[in-house]
């Protein structure tokens, strides 16, 4: 005969498998690791193939962010220098890769299709077609702060902790009202080294779309040029480019790089 003790232990075995299923269900655990591995597989290929680093150390500083550093034992990583990719998994699964592309950096591909690339001639893009509007904010040679709060805070800047998380600076850059006035650089590193912008970034792609506006060549008002958006019952055809540039897309998305703790879009 069964008791109610075993029978109450039971309901509650269900109860607790049935929210542990449909958390799983809401917040896809897969996802948020594969979060992780994409993050790890562009920031590796941008900084291989775009600035020419070291691939195992970059591989080392990469995995020990926050929040991926939980991830970092089982986090693996194939380079293929002759197809331009990283790979990065987890102890094999959740699987993501990166590709190089010439005159567009580093980007993630998802399914078998290649991402749509713009068709521009780059190097025609690389020669200026009229002479800059301001003049350069610095030499040739690299700025020494001449304020000692200003070194000392470089010098801040460039120290290492004795634990993690480290600080692992790659350059800082100081401008007032136009000029230059410091600057200083890891080993390594110099004034034409191409480094990731991440959230800077931001600022020069919405002045470049600004510029582009002015020329007539395109609208902020225009539809956001992802052809994966574009499905006739997809809500996100409705998203334009300034949603974009705002953040304002609507997408479900925990910005904090962290992996695991990231909420990608579920449309």
């Amino acid at each position: 005969m069964i008791s109610r003790r075993l029978l109450a232990g039971v309901a509650v075995g269900a109860f607790v498998l049935a929210a542990l299923v449909a958390s799983a269900a809401i917040f896809r655990p897969d996802r948020a690791i594969r979060v992780a591995t994409g993050f790890a597989a562009h920031t590796a290929c941008a900084s291989i193939f775009v600035s020419g680093f070291d691939p195992q150390t970059v591989f080392t500083e990469t995995t020990g962010r926050a929040g991926i550093r939980r991830l970092r034992w089982v986090l693996g990583y194939h380079l293929d220098r002759t197809g331009k990719t990283v790979d990065a998994s987890v102890a094999g699964l959740f699987g993501s890769r990166a590709a190089f592309h010439d005159g567009f950096g580093c980007v993630l591909l998802h399914g078998p299709n290649e991402p749509y690339l713009l068709k521009s001639d780059i190097d025609a893009l690389k020669t200026p077609k009229s002479p800059p509007l301001l003049p350069e904010i610095a030499g040739a040679a690299i700025v020494e702060p001449s304020d000692p709060k200003l070194k000392a805070a470089l010098d801040h800047a460039f120290e290492e902790p004795a634990t993690p998380p480290f600080r692992r600076t790659k350059a800082v850059v100081v401008v007032h009202e136009g000029t230059v006035i410091a600057e200083r650089y890891a080993d390594g590193i110099g004034v034409d080294t191409p480094l990731l912008g991440f959230s800077m970034t931001k600022s020069v792609v919405n002045a470049l779309i600004g510029v582009l506006t002015q020329q007539g060549r395109i609208s902020p008002s225009f539809p956001a040029p992802i052809p994966e958006w574009r499905g006739a019952a997809d809500p996100r055809r409705e998203i334009e480019v300034e949603h974009l540039l705002r953040m304002t897309t609507g997408l479900a998305l925990d910005e904090t790089n962290s992996g695991v703790s990231m909420v990608t879009p579920s449309a």
